[in-house]
């Protein structure tokens, strides 16, 4: 069991010697015949001293001075000292406690009461440790961010002269590795960084997880940094998790003022971090005087937000709607800009996300409704058309204030009805915690208001949730459909959302309209209402009221956005509501897929047998070949299926469609696996062509949705073998010779992976390496012959497998004897296994290990 050190500090050696046989027991002792070199003990064992007992009357350095020095030290006040002195007076046991010692024992001394003393003090200390610092973080045995916070400050003040650098990383969207993964991989993947950074840091610095998936360390700087040193270390945690999508961003900020907290310093690298977040190719970022600039202005704004909500200088701007129809005058949505008296007119980028993350936002939100209100009952009493106003909501809002209570207070106040105000709840708003914002959201339609999803397209979550999302508007942000290297599949896109938004009875908003070929193309798929640059800016009121007498026709009572393509619901409606829900549930779970390996996803109806839309990822212009009739274009797709049987089975699965009345269930789905090999691409590829038969509400026709799939390395991974581990075998591979790439699989009875291997990369390369460095000379041209691809691709054309014997060096240079077994996986793919075992010991004739393959 490791000792605690306890450190006397004692002129005398004749004491040191009595103190220390009392001690040496229980404790490993350190000496020091004075107070200076007491210090110098210190710094060797700074982490290490449990208890001091000193003497005061010493040269050198007494002991008065040396308790001064190691109280004004951070990094030793912690530590408790036990003064030794042959007066027993009062006073001086006052004065030695006044200048920070712990106890007091007097000379001669009792060796049952020093040793009480020590273990009560050494007790107290380390108790009180751990009541008042959890210094360790449970999972990953990094400091906790408290005591990080304390180690960091310590380090600093103790090496003034050395550089330092804070380093902070994050996980991007590490929530939905645990969502997806499951919590015990996202804590396995914690640990693994925690590892990682532990193992590259030491000895030069000391780490901590401050939050959930954030961590930071504290750095002598001894390297410059790159995107390449960062880049290899996230890597690395890909490689040791196995999980390849993992993103870290990393944010550096060099120490140099430390004036301000550990916290701030982590904030400053932590900003660093959040500005490359979602840019690739971006692995750090360091703190640098842009950042410093914007941390101050951005410290100026909240300085200022309060005077600036009494003083109304927050301005309300109104951005007008237009029907698309008539291009008349159908609403607004209202927006706030800031006329700081300092910093300028502030446009809402500037502070909206402070605001939010400072939660002064709700104040605001609420200060935007009430001058919204207030102007529409002016507009009213003017006698100017009753057009409604959109109004943002934050997630903010839904949390922290009683929504319905603030905003049925305001139009009753302001003697407006309900629907007059549209709420616009953005979309990952309800990803966070949808059974509280569906609930709330829910109250809300109920007392009238009107709900607007705005920013609809840019969450994940909340699409598999818009059948049980009550809802009135869906709000598209034009920006996300302007790349013109793709406008058919963008144009796909658009289609699909208006025909949901028919099927879910809901008006679609386009913001962000800037051209007149993108109002052409919104009027030509049915979009209901617009906003944008090319009808008009965000707008003071009074700018506003002028487009009232310029707009010679608004919409008649009950056709403003909100009110629904149908104009409300009938019992037929409400009847065919679960087969909407259905519907759309199933359309959204194929056109917005997370599968990488998705390469074509549409949709048609069977009526009039044409492919409605098409999203093609395979790069061979599938489109541009076969058309969008539906029989050509499976005939054609079918032609490029290398087996005769499965082309039949994709084609009977395409082709042999049901009337409505006949769709099993309501919906079905159905799929096949095929090899195919499309036009432009070197090898094949299998794939799972999958369809759903779906009846189309209020319609007897059949939707048919398909998707087709990349499944070639899930159909690798059934052909591997699952008994890698069989005796004799220790070696085995998954070899790509078109790719000319390797993978072990299994080590078999190896004890250790040999330096020179590695788990996967160049085929050529790797062979060239074994062949030189470990088969023996007699045998390297042999071998070099039997495993070059050409040959096996051309022998395994003849015979399922085939087998060699070779020598090679072992680990101490001894001769042994290998047997490799080389079989086909599947050679339209140029895979195959090679399986190496040891027969060095074998009796009578060796033989191939065939068990490796059933």
């Amino acid at each position: 069991m490791l000792q605690r050190k306890i450190l006397i500090v004692e002129d005398n050696e004749l004491n040191r010697a009595l103190l220390g046989n009392i001690l040496e027991e229980n404790y490993e002792v350190l000496e020091a015949e004075n107070g200076q070199i007491a210090l110098d003990v210190l710094e060797d064992h700074r982490d290490d001293i449990a208890l001091i007992l000193l003497d005061i009357n010493m040269p050198v350095m007494d002991g008065y001075t040396f308790l001064s020095r190691i109280q004004s030290d951070a990094s030793f006040s912690s530590i408790p000292v036990i003064v030794t002195t042959q007066s027993d007076s009062v006073a001086d046991e006052v004065e030695a406690l006044s200048h920070g010692a712990t106890d007091f024992v007097t000379k001669p001394y009792n060796s049952q009461v020093i040793l009480h003393r020590v273990a009560s003090q050494i007790k107290l200390r380390e108790s009180s440790a751990m009541l008042s610092l959890a210094q360790y973080d449970q999972l990953t045995g990094l400091y906790t961010k408290t005591f990080f916070y304390q180690r960091v400050k310590e380090i600093l003040v103790l090496h003034p002269d050395r550089l330092y650098d804070l380093l902070y990383s994050n996980i991007e969207n590490f929530k939905l590795v645990n969502d997806i993964s499951g919590i015990p991989a996202g804590d396995m993947l914690l640990c693994k960084i925690a590892q990682m950074l532990s193992e590259r840091v030491n000895p030069w610095g000391i780490c901590g997880r401050i939050d959930a998936d954030h961590f930071a360390c504290l750095l002598e700087r001894r390297w410059e940094y790159s995107q390449a040193l960062f880049q290899r270390a996230e890597a690395e945690i890909r490689e040791v998790t196995n999980m390849k999508n993992v993103v870290i961003r990393w944010g550096v900020y060099a120490i140099d003022d430390r004036s301000i907290s550990v916290e701030q310093m982590c904030d400053r690298a932590l900003l660093a971090a959040n500005r490359i977040k979602g840019r690739y190719g971006k692995y750090y970022a360091a703190y640098d005087e842009a950042l410093r600039s914007k941390l101050l202005r951005e410290q100026a704004i909240t300085d200022s937000m309060e005077a600036a909500l009494a003083g109304e200088q927050f301005v309300l701007y109104v951005q007008p709607k237009y029907r698309v129809r008539d291009e008349s005058l159908s609403g607004a949505e209202a927006l706030v800009r800031w006329n700081h008296p300092e910093l300028g007119f502030l446009p809402p980028g500037e502070f909206i996300a402070l605001f939010e993350k400072n939660g002064f936002i709700t104040r605001l939100d609420q200060y935007v409704w009430e001058h919204t209100c207030a102007v529409l009952h002016d507009w009213d009493l003017r006698g100017y058309p009753q057009i409604p106003v959109s109004v943002n909501v934050s997630r903010a809002d839904i949390y922290n204030i009683d929504l319905a209570a603030v905003l049925v207070k305001l139009v009753n106040q302001y003697e407006l009805e309900p629907s007059r105000l549209h709420l616009e709840i953005t979309e990952s708003s309800y990803t966070e915690n949808p059974r509280q914002i569906i609930d709330t959201v829910d109250e809300m339609r109920r007392l009238g208001f009107i709900i607007e999803m705005d920013d609809f397209g840019s969450g994940y979550s909340s699409l598999n949730m818009l059948n049980k999302m009550p809802l009135d508007v869906l709000k598209l942000d034009m920006k996300f459909f302007q790349n013109e290297s793709d406008r058919s599949v963008n144009r796909g896109i658009l289609l699909f959302i208006m025909q949901l938004a028919r099927w879910m009875q809901v008006d679609v908003v386009a913001e962000g309209v800037e051209t007149r070929e993108q109002v052409e193309l919104l009027r030509e798929i049915g979009c209901d209402f617009v906003q944008g640059y090319y009808y008009a800016k965000p707008m003071p009121c009074e700018e506003f009221e002028a487009l009232f007498h310029k707009s010679a026709a608004l919409p008649a009572s009950g056709e403003s956005a909100g009110s629904g393509p149908s104009g409300g619901s009938n019992a037929s409606d409400l009847e065919r509501e679960p087969l909407y829900g259905r519907y759309r549930e199933l359309l959204l779970r194929h056109y917005h897929r997370g599968d990488p390996g998705v390469l074509l996803v549409g949709h048609y109806g069977t009526k009039n047998g044409r492919i409605l839309d098409l999203i093609d990822h395979t790069g061979s212009g599938l489109r541009q070949r076969f058309g969008t009739d539906r029989n050509a274009f499976f005939q054609g797709l079918a032609a490029f299926v290398v087996d005769a049987a499965e082309r039949r089975a994709l084609l009977s699965l395409c082709l042999d469609m049901p009337i409505a009345a006949d769709v099993p269930g309501r919906d079905a789905e159905r799929s096949v696996r095929c090899f195919i090999h499309l036009p432009g691409e070197e090898t094949g590829r299998y794939i799972q062509f999958t369809i759903n038969w779906l009846e189309v509400p209020g319609d007897q026709d059949v939707t048919v949705i398909f998707n087709m799939t990349d499944i070639t390395e899930q159909v690798m991974a059934e052909y591997i073998p699952r008994r890698l581990s069989i005796a004799g075998c220790d070696l085995v591979m998954d070899v790509d010779l078109f790719k000319g790439t390797y993978r072990v699989l299994n080590f078999g009875n190896s004890k250790k992976m040999d330096d020179t291997q590695l788990h996967e990369g160049s085929y050529e390369k790797q062979a060239a390496h074994i062949l030189r460095t470990q088969v023996v000379p007699r045998d390297q041209e042999r071998v070099a012959n039997l495993t070059d691809p050409e040959y096996i691709l051309e022998r395994l054309g003849r015979e399922d497998s085939y087998w060699f014997h070779y020598s090679m060096f072992g680990e101490q240079q001894e001769i042994l004897t290998k047997n490799m077994s080389i079989s086909s996986i599947d050679l339209r793919l140029g895979r195959v296994c090679m399986a190496r075992s040891d027969i060095t010991d074998s009796s009578g004739s060796s033989r191939p290990c065939s068990t490796c393959w059933p």
